[in-house]
């Protein structure tokens, strides 16, 4: 069984939610270009390498969170190996529409 799956109420299960939402939400601000100073580049390689670490513990026994996981290894892949990200580029392989090598 997995490590982290110690998740025994609704209430543990929604700060997962929220944790996957904050940081789409941080994600997101950074792809803006006008926006980006806010969100310091390690801090945000960070935060990302510990949330998909979390999710993909969690994702052999929650099929939200290993879709989360997913999502959140696809915007990784993008913001810290792909140099000039083109909006089009970033908004087809968030959406899984572009294959990332």
């Amino acid at each position: 069984m997995c490590k982290w799956f110690e998740v025994s109420n609704a209430a543990e299960l929604l700060t997962n939610r929220r944790r996957f939402g904050s940081m789409l939400t941080l994600c997101a601000t950074y792809f803006v270009e006008h926006l980006q100073f806010l969100i310091d580049r390690e801090s945000l390689r960070i935060l990302l390498e510990h949330t998909v670490s979390f999710l993909e513990d969690l994702a052999t026994v929650s099929p939200t969170c290993r879709q989360d996981h997913l999502i959140l290894k696809r915007i990784q892949r993008v913001i810290f190996s792909y140099q000039g990200r083109g909006e089009e580029r970033c908004q087809g392989v968030i959406a899984g529409r572009q294959k990332i090598e």
